[in-house]
């Protein structure tokens, strides 16, 4: 029979830590309110309680929600995103389009129970989310800070998926016109 004693401190910490995301039964309902770091906007500031009240696992939140809503997620684990980094400001990225924008100590500063980052396994700029990942999962390891890898295989660049501004110009070249013709 194996010994249920985690090795460490560290390994205890990473076991409490999971078990506010993920139950001992292994279920979780996890509600990703992170919308707003790779799609425009997120839930509307009004909504949070309301979310709050069906009392989730865990929210996945941007680090300005997590800190925003502190008081209403405060009996709901937290999976903090920790990369980003896009905007619709500028021309659409080619390849990789995040960039880790806080680190382990932060994140477990501001209470998370766990990390998620984006990863591309499979694009052609792979080793850039893979090796972000890699010294992610190196810092939480040492503070016992469970890792969520969000993979897209193939990545978001060309060819992958359509963004978003394109899918808006094609609804909007798609949308019947309300000019008169003559």
């Amino acid at each position: 029979m194996k010994d249920p004693t985690p090795a460490s401190a560290t390994a205890a910490g990473k076991l409490r830590r999971f078990r506010r995301v993920v139950k001992a039964d292994g279920r979780a309902c996890l509600v990703a309110i992170d919308h707003a770091a790779y799609m425009g906007g997120g839930p509307p500031a009004d909504a949070m309680p309301a979310i709050a009240a069906g009392r989730p696992d865990a929210v996945l939140a941007t680090w300005h929600l997590a800190r925003a809503h502190a008081e209403t997620f405060a009996d709901c684990g937290l999976v903090l995103r920790v990369d980003g980094g896009t905007s619709e400001l500028g021309a659409t990225a080619a390849g990789d389009v995040s960039a880790l924008l806080h680190r382990a100590e932060a994140a477990a500063r501001l209470g998370a129970d766990a990390v998620v980052v984006l990863a591309f396994p499979g694009a052609g700029d792979e080793d850039r989310s893979l090796v972000r990942l890699a010294h992610l999962a190196t810092e939480c390891e040492a503070l016992g800070l469970p890792v969520m890898a969000e993979a897209i295989p193939g990545g978001l660049g060309p060819g992958r998926r359509v963004d978003r501004r394109e899918r808006r110009a094609r609804r909007r070249a798609s949308a019947p016109s309300s000019a008169p013709t003559s």
